[in-house]
């Protein structure tokens, strides 16, 4: 996550029944540091150049956090135009992870790379439809004005590609799909999205990994404020529980609602192929919510300095305290750290692969920590 820091998870899967996994996270978690003894907009400044993955969530939660803290109230179409960024973002990790990943796990063909240089340019293009010089993160970031056209184009633009590479069928008619058409349409579709699906069914692999989903509650702001300054804070930020629970957050956590998602789910629990399917689920709705968000205000009742965004990995937890107009506390919980905990879903998910070959069964662990996708590196060790 982190451009000047590097990070690590290594994963080892004892092959031996019962299988046993252990996890360990070698990430820069106090990076946050760096921010410390900073003004608001230094601290604005530096997070873009800190953080190289989900740069935008980053972003955009830091300026909700540090607006709550000071009793700044945004500008609504402004927040509705972040918003829109942060969804953007979601889009262009999801489909980076397919033309770019899924080939290499699921042994299909290399895409286009004009299809690369168009999702690249996603959050770069959008911003600069929405923000003068495209500074959508400044404390007084300044929106084009007449943008209206330009940002319905963006988003039909949107849509029409994911239709084009992705599903080949109006978005809303996908996610209406039942267990048993979404086989024929992993067949019978030529996307890498759908033949990495039909790499799971012809490989029989649709519950490998099953368990079940629990998604991360909401989190109320003064008890995780609590944990946030306990004398356990560092632990909890590391290796995060709620109510001594271990929970996900992950597409499928967001998705599990969803009509296609819930189907596959009532048949394989929280598989590899339930995960997968979440993962394109979610990515089908984005142009629906960017047409749906509306422009609302974010004063608070409080100002505790908290805040909570849906990034494309899960949830993103920032949190600061500035005195004088100097931040004096920055902490930032990614949800990497809920996913990949030593006893979590992921670790759940990983002891219930079934395979009695040991490079298979790697294989399969890397398709499974690849959707769970962690913010850094990792590395995989059958035994």
């Amino acid at each position: 996550m982190l451009n000047n820091v590097t990070g690590l998870i290594d994963i080892t899967l004892r092959s031996q029944q019962p299988q046993k996994v252990t996890i360990q996270a070698n990430r820069p978690l106090q990076a946050a540091r760096l921010l410390i003894g900073k003004t608001p907009q230094q601290a604005l400044d530096i997070i873009p150049l800190l953080f190289n993955i989900c740069g935008t969530a980053q972003a955009y939660t830091a300026l909700q956090a540090i607006s709550q803290q000071q009793a700044l109230t945004q500008e609504p179409t402004q927040q509705s135009a972040r918003e829109l960024l942060v969804l953007t973002e979601t889009a262009k990790e999801a489909l980076l992870r397919i033309f770019l990943d899924w080939p290499r796990l699921c042994s299909l063909s290399t895409t286009d790379t004009a299809d690369l240089r168009y999702v690249a340019q996603l959050n770069k293009n959008f911003s600069q439809i929405l923000f003068q010089q495209g500074q959508a993160f400044l404390l007084h970031s300044t929106l084009n004005t007449d943008a209206t056209e330009q940002t319905t184009h963006f988003i039909d633009t949107l849509e029409q590609f994911l239709v084009e590479h992705i599903f080949q069928m109006p978005l809303i008619h996908w996610l209406q799909l039942q267990n048993n058409t979404l086989q024929h349409w992993a067949k019978h579709t030529d996307t890498l999205a759908a033949q990495s699906l039909h790499y799971f069914y012809k490989n029989n692999w649709q519950a490998q990994g099953a368990v079940d989903c629990r998604p991360l509650p909401h989190l109320d702001e003064q008890a995780l404020l609590s944990a946030l300054h306990s004398e356990n804070a560092a632990q909890f930020i590391a290796w995060p529980q709620w109510q001594q629970h271990c929970y996900e957050s992950t597409a499928l956590s967001r998705q599990l609602q969803q009509t296609l998602v819930q189907n596959v789910y009532q048949h394989y629990a929280g598989s590899l192929l339930t995960r997968w399917v979440a993962r394109l689920a979610e990515l089908a709705t984005i142009p629906a919510q960017m047409r749906q968000i509306g422009q609302k205000t974010v004063a608070s009742q409080h100002h505790l300095g908290i805040a909570q965004t849906e990034a494309a990995r899960g949830r993103l937890i920032h949190y600061v305290d500035i005195q004088a107009g100097i931040i004096s506390r920055y902490q930032i919980l990614a949800p990497t750290e809920w996913n990949f905990h030593p006893q979590g879903l992921l670790a759940q998910s990983l002891a219930q692969l079934k395979s009695k070959n040991a490079q298979q069964l790697q294989h399969l662990a890397d398709l499974m920590v690849h959707i769970f996708d962690p913010c850094v590196a990792y590395q995989i060790k059958v035994t």
